[in-house]
């Protein structure tokens, strides 16, 4: 199954950049090598394949923005678990959430999914 994210608009784009790089210097831990697609651990996946969900938050853009080395590691943490949730609720699961944190020297992205239909049972 693919997963389909919201795409920000090009403004909101270059804003979300220049929060980032303002930012930059206020932050205590940068991301470093945890803006690494290896260093992204998915755990909860059921009705998505851990795969299919990796690639979709991997690769929407505000998360290729604040996974550079330079950002705020917290910001990346904070961003890898609310756009894994958006991304959950604009493909049917009404209730799904997720959080981020980092453990063992990875970020784990824990997923809690709750479909339509599971509700509803």
């Amino acid at each position: 199954m693919l997963i389909r994210l919201p795409l920000p608009s090009t403004a909101t784009a270059v804003v979300f950049a220049a929060i980032f790089t303002s930012s930059v210097g206020a932050a205590s831990q940068t991301v470093g090598e945890y803006g690494a697609g290896d260093r992204v651990a998915f755990r909860g996946c059921q009705a998505i394949s851990q795969n299919d969900v990796r690639w979709a938050i991997l690769h929407d853009p505000q998360v290729e923005v604040a996974s550079t080395p330079s950002s705020p590691l917290d910001e990346y943490v904070s961003l890898l678990g609310r756009r894994t949730a958006l991304a959950y609720l604009a493909n049917g699961f009404p209730v799904a959430s997720a959080s981020a944190r980092i453990e063992g020297g990875k970020i784990l992205v824990q997923i809690i999914e709750v479909s339509v239909t599971a509700k509803q049972a």
